[in-house]
């Protein structure tokens, strides 16, 4: 359930902008050529998973979380700020850095974490993590959207931080052992 919990955290601000981004820029009024934002996205999540890839499943669950947590912060507040394309580049590499890297080492903890018998069940719950995350994003964000002047859209959004810090703290040995028990 940790996972499937962190999942949904990190997925919330990723599906919000996939689904929003373009309104988002337009109700800024910002002169920004927002649709390169997910090509300089996967761009570089291609690059850091080539590079990466012997790492997801070899290095403990908490180096990666606090990378991911600090890049999914930096993203966030990039997007809040974002009035030109290089804050949208810088947003785009932070999101791919933070998202990109959490939502494979998640995956990879999921399954680290079951016995071979549970290993369906542990990537199914990990979809179900993804999935919640996936529709309730755009709904939340439609709310804020409709709530709250355009400048607070991704602010809101930073207190997923805290959260995805809470859970970590409350499952931390659970899930840095993960490797350990492979």
């Amino acid at each position: 359930m940790p996972v499937a919990i962190l999942t949904t955290l990190f997925a919330l601000p990723y599906f919000t902008t996939q689904a929003d981004i373009v309104t988002y820029v337009e109700q800024k009024h910002a002169s920004v050529a927002v649709g390169g934002y997910f090509l300089i996205y996967a761009v570089v999540l291609l690059v850091i998973r080539i590079g990466l890839k012997q790492y997801f499943d070899t290095v403990r669950f908490g180096i990666w979380f606090w990378i991911s947590t600090v890049s999914t912060a930096f993203y966030i507040v990039m997007l809040a700020i974002m009035e030109n394309n290089w804050q949208m580049a810088l947003a785009a590499a932070g999101m791919a850095l933070g998202y990109g890297i959490i939502y494979s080492v998640l995956q990879a903890t999921a399954l680290l974490l079951a016995p071979i018998s549970e290993q369906g069940l542990a990537s199914a719950t990990f979809y179900l993590g993804l999935d919640i995350g996936m529709a309730f994003g755009p709904i939340i964000s439609g709310f804020i959207d409709s709530s709250l002047p355009i400048t607070f859209f991704y602010p809101v959004e930073l207190v997923l931080i805290p959260l995805v810090i809470i859970v970590y703290l409350i499952y931390r040995k659970r899930l840095n052992n993960a490797i350990d028990r492979h």
